[in-house]
């Protein structure tokens, strides 16, 4: 990431190019103030950006396993990378768009299964599989990886 101070700006500027990030910062913050903005900046577009991507796999994903959310929205959950309620709504950590997308599409496929097991049985396990055969290296990548997405 490149950060530039800028005395031209009220507000931390947060864009994404070229693989790259590049804020700018009004030149007058605190060190505090720089850090409370550009996390603030980086979950909006982690928010903003993952929404489109979700939609873009769900594109993938909902034909294949014959299931279609009531929604599926990015949500700041402390303890879980997804939720999946009875009326059919999904919920995903705003932090799994920080991963991979192999791991989203396994995070993603787990909901979805829950449309149609509601719990971690066999068959659940099974019609994962059938969608993403490598499904378990994906779980353990998050295991091990999941708590260093973080801002």
């Amino acid at each position: 990431m490149k950060v530039q101070n800028s005395e031209d700006i009220k507000n931390v500027r947060l864009t994404f190019n070229r693989g790259r990030f590049i804020s700018e910062i009004p030149f007058h913050f605190s060190e505090k103030e720089k850090n409370e903005e550009l996390s603030l900046a980086f979950k909006r577009w982690y928010y903003e950006n993952g929404e489109k991507k979700l939609n873009d796999r769900l594109s993938i994903y909902t034909p294949k396993m014959n299931v279609v959310p009531s929604k599926v929205k990015l949500k700041d959950q402390k303890m879980r990378w997804g939720t999946c309620t009875p009326d059919g709504s999904i919920y995903l950590n705003w932090r799994i768009i920080m991963s991979p997308i192999p791991i989203v599409d396994y995070l993603l496929v787990h909901e979805l299964a829950h449309l149609r097991y509601p719990d971690h049985s066999k068959n659940y396990w099974k019609f994962v599989q059938s969608i993403i055969p490598n499904y378990e290296q994906r779980k353990e990548w998050l295991r091990i990886n999941g708590p260093l997405l973080s801002l």
